[in-house]
């Protein structure tokens, strides 16, 4: 599937060649994740010339989405906050999406928690009151 910003695969390949790759979503989170957005859902649906067939498409479309995710690394967290799995949004829509939360969470890498960055100065280096 070609978007504008590459094939999906080629992206997700581009991470890290020793990354774990992860079990495919439990059906209890997709269940779970599938109540939270079915009103809407059924609301898009509706809207449709034949609501059952919608319905059955935004189902099917949904799992594929959290399964590019998940194959992504994206954490469930991330998921729930963007809405990224809402299988409402449109297909080009769905891979910007997922294009930036993998370029967030690049940006974010080699970071640690509560380890600040050493500030660079500018001008001469002082030196200590200890020498002369």
């Amino acid at each position: 599937m070609a978007t504008m910003h590459g094939d999906v695969t080629d992206m997700l390949a581009k991470l890290s060649p020793l990354r774990k790759v992860p079990r495919e979503p439990d059906p209890r989170v997709i269940a779970h994740r599938w109540e939270a957005l079915k009103p809407f859902v059924v609301i898009a649906a509706r809207r449709s010339g034949d609501p059952a067939e919608a319905f059955a498409f935004y189902k099917k479309r949904h799992v594929e989405y959290l399964t590019k995710l998940r194959l992504a690394l994206i954490s469930p967290d991330v998921i729930v906050k963007h809405s990224l799995d809402d299988p409402t949004n449109p297909a080009p829509y769905f891979e910007q999406l997922l294009h930036e939360a993998v370029e967030r969470r690049r940006a974010r890498l080699g970071r640690v928690k509560g380890r600040v960055k050493p500030l660079h100065r500018v001008g001469k280096p002082r030196k200590s009151k200890g020498t002369k």
